[in-house]
């Protein structure tokens, strides 16, 4: 016989009650403390105009070429990661005018920055040799025996001539009226090819103008040395006008005496790295 209105319930076994618990406190957790250290870009791209960077995940770099003349200082770069967020935010418009550091923050609160840069200034004239021989130059040293004979023809540049002189000036090719600013950094880049592997020499220079007033109008700003091979490949160094001077007639010139090879250029470039 039952006694009174109340209701009886039954108490669930301290077990499964554990369990119960355990099991909203790990739902709750999921994802809250994420502790993945991954921090990568792995793509960073613009869809006006329509570029992709070149991501070096060793060096922690993104280079973005850009048309010429484009306007960099509003750009909006779409950026696709790892971890849990990027600074500055993808699809939000950012100045590119200089070097920009984009860093990824993980979900162990580690972090990876990354230098953005973007290129969009293109000093070269007819880089690509689609005009011939326009705004270029080539040049041999009689003196040493060189003569000057090349070709510009479908849209690249080649070197048949076999007397080439003694000196690595004593044949050259060049492109002028380059404009280069003081304190700005600049990237030079071109394709190139020899029938057998040998060194060139790639340099800006005064053309004519002594804008540094030494006495000399043919001061060279700065020069790299390449060794090219029968395999065409793409050669870029970067260099800053530390002069002190605006130079805004230089050349840049392709040291080529002394070589010996069947020797194809094709799209140079010179571009405003940083301003």
């Amino acid at each position: 016989m039952m006694g009174g209105t109340g209701t009886h319930s039954r108490k669930a076994p301290l077990g499964a009650l554990a369990v119960a618990i355990l099991g909203l406190s790990i739902g709750c957790s999921s994802g809250a403390t994420n502790q993945d250290s991954g921090k990568e870009i792995t793509a960073f791209t613009f869809a006006s105009p329509a570029c992709v960077g070149k991501i070096d995940e060793t060096a922690k770099t993104i280079d973005v070429e850009m048309p010429s003349g484009t306007k960099i200082n509003a750009l909006v770069p779409t950026v696709s990661h790892t971890g849990i967020s990027v600074s500055p935010d993808s699809g939000v418009a950012h100045d590119f005018s200089s070097p920009s550091t984009y860093t990824v923050k993980a979900g162990d609160g580690s972090s990876q920055s990354y230098i953005v840069t973007v290129l969009a200034d293109e000093l070269v004239k007819n880089g690509d040799f689609s005009q011939g021989k326009e705004d270029w130059n080539h040049w041999a040293n009689a003196s040493t025996g060189a003569t000057a004979t090349a070709l510009f023809s479908n849209g690249t540049f080649r070197v048949i001539e076999t007397r080439r002189g003694v000196n690595n000036w004593d044949w050259n090719l060049s492109t002028r009226s380059v404009d280069v600013k003081k304190g700005v950094k600049y990237r030079v880049s071109f394709d190139a090819s020899s029938s057998i592997a040998e060194e060139i020499r790639v340099g800006v220079y005064e053309n004519g103008t002594d804008v540094n007033y030494d006495g000399n109008s043919y001061t060279e700003w700065d020069n790299h040395y390449f060794t090219i091979s029968a395999t065409t490949q793409t050669y870029t160094y970067a260099f800053t006008m530390n002069a002190g001077f605006d130079d805004p007639s230089a050349a840049l010139i392709f040291y080529l005496g002394q070589t010996r090879g069947y020797i194809e250029i094709d799209n140079v470039s010179m571009k405003v790295s940083a301003l």
